[in-house]
């Protein structure tokens, strides 16, 4: 039995960032990091975003020289049980480990299709690992037609990956729009003309009633739209968070792992972090979210590792997502759902919106373009939402205004004030 210490069970962005955390704070003890892949852990972002690109290789998130020199024992093996009660837990291999604090970083997985009838040899895809990465690219090399269940930020990134890459490519869409549950309707437009224009076929409205696979194509028959055929189909429709490690252990669970301000669950010494957990929001009156965002993961596994050493740190980033079409990027910042106002600004390289509360209080924003023209006025709106700064609406449609006019004096650098800027995001 492994002696007790700070243990970590999920090795994504969010377990990794709070073990390496742990160490930079002044944790002197044992730090256990438990992940059930054979890789080392590695950033989810690019297996969609640079599927099918000539190098594509795991990015790393540490070398094992790495968690030699930090001193974090990396354990390949997958966590079955947790015994709040004796800190305790229990893996499939059947050995155990002690905790003396305890971080949840389970992440999420697939969500599976609807019970539809399946026959055949039909070739069906998601994705999620690396592993998973490595059977879709290689199906996709000898792939010309495929279909993409599912009109979400994996489904699409999908798509235009393959597209670029020449292949036919179909979206089918259960909802009356792309991105229904991720960005406004005008937002949404945009990414789908974009997606038009790259070869892409998107059809919405659309129910599937059976998948077959019959003389070498798998059809996708659906209710009202008939029947598509295709080399191989993507399924990409959303995910949900892994808790069944917790329920089993008596952990609150609300749209995931149940957390408070400090991350912590409902039994002590239990944390949670990333996107198996949903946590009250200081900033959109502590409405409780669950983010599945590269960004959030590694912010709250920073807080998370501090506030199990002792500090008491309300996490209150405000959130940030991109997602990469074609040539295009899409950067979210915010809840733009939870407005009341949307605002609109159009120029010949970007479209932005923003959008306010009932008391003008910027609450999000959404910028689709090349990277270069929506870049600098998505960072300004990332630091007057998280200082929940009221703007007047009109003169936000004007491209002429300069959003960094808008800040508090004395004006600060965006680069001061910015937690989430993104290596890849800004590259």
């Amino acid at each position: 039995m492994a002696r007790s210490g700070m243990v970590i069970i999920g090795a994504g962005q969010s377990g990794v960032a709070a073990a390496f955390e742990l160490r930079s704070a002044g944790w002197q003890g044992s730090i256990t990091l438990i992940g059930d892949e054979v890789f080392l852990p590695y950033e989810r972002p690019p297996l969609s975003k640079e599927l099918l690109a000539d190098n594509f290789q795991p990015v790393f998130l540490f070398t094992e020289s790495d968690s030699i020199r930090a001193n974090i024992t990396v354990v390949r093996d997958h966590a079955t049980k947790i015994v709040a009660a004796e800190h305790l837990i229990t893996l499939k291999t059947g050995s155990s480990v002690e905790y003396e604090k305890l971080l949840l970083a389970l992440g999420a997985e697939p969500r599976a299709l609807p019970p539809i009838p399946v026959a055949g040899e039909a070739r069906i895809f998601t994705l999620r690992k690396f592993d998973d990465a490595l059977q879709l690219r290689k199906a996709l090399a000898k792939a010309r037609k495929v279909v993409v269940l599912g009109g979400g930020f994996i489904g699409l990134e999908i798509a235009a990956t393959a597209a670029s890459n020449g292949k036919d490519v179909t979206v089918l869409e259960s909802g009356a729009r792309i991105l229904a549950r991720g960005v406004p309707e005008n937002v949404a437009a945009f990414v789908a003309d974009r997606h038009v224009r790259g070869g892409v076929q998107i059809i919405c409205g659309v129910t599937v009633t059976e998948i077959k696979h019959n003389e070498g194509v798998t059809l996708v028959q659906t209710g009202r739209d008939g029947a598509f055929g295709a080399d191989l189909v993507i399924v990409g429709i959303g995910a949900v968070p892994n808790i069944a490690l917790a329920e089993a252990a008596g952990l609150a669970i609300d749209n995931g792992i149940a957390v408070n301000g400090r991350l912590e669950t409902s039994k002590s010494d239990i944390f949670a972090a990333g996107d198996c957990c949903s946590f009250p929001h200081p900033l959109f009156e502590n409405r409780r979210l669950r983010l599945e965002a590269w960004n959030n993961a590694r912010l709250q596994g920073e807080v998370a590792a501090r506030n199990m050493i002792g500090a008491a740190i309300i996490y209150s980033a405000v959130p940030w997502f991109w997602s990469d079409h074609f040539d295009c990027t899409l950067q979210i910042a915010g809840i733009p759902a939870l407005a009341a106002k949307e605002v609109q600004r159009l120029t010949q390289n970007a479209y932005l919106s923003f959008h306010l509360d009932p008391e003008n209080t910027l609450i999000g924003a959404c910028g689709f373009g090349k990277l270069g023209s929506i870049a600098k006025d998505m960072r300004v709106s990332d630091i007057l939402i998280g200082r929940r700064r009221r703007v007047e609406p009109s003169p936000l449609s004007d491209p002429s205004l300069q959003l960094k006019s808008l800040l508090l004096d004395p004006p600060a650098t965006i680069a001061e004030e910015s937690v989430r800027a993104s290596p890849r995001a800004e590259s």
